[in-house]
């Protein structure tokens, strides 16, 4: 029962971090989760 929400959680939390990837946001701002607004990316 909570394996399948931990795994789509756990996808979410990859497409964040290949979003904040791309977008040049630290690894410790991500590790800061969920993320604080800044600029345009909340």
């Amino acid at each position: 029962m909570a394996n399948k929400q931990t795994k789509f959680l756990y996808s979410k939390w990859i497409e964040l971090i290949l979003e904040a990837r791309e977008m040049d946001i630290t690894v410790k701002e991500i590790r800061d989760f969920p993320p604080k607004c800044k600029k345009d990316y909340c």
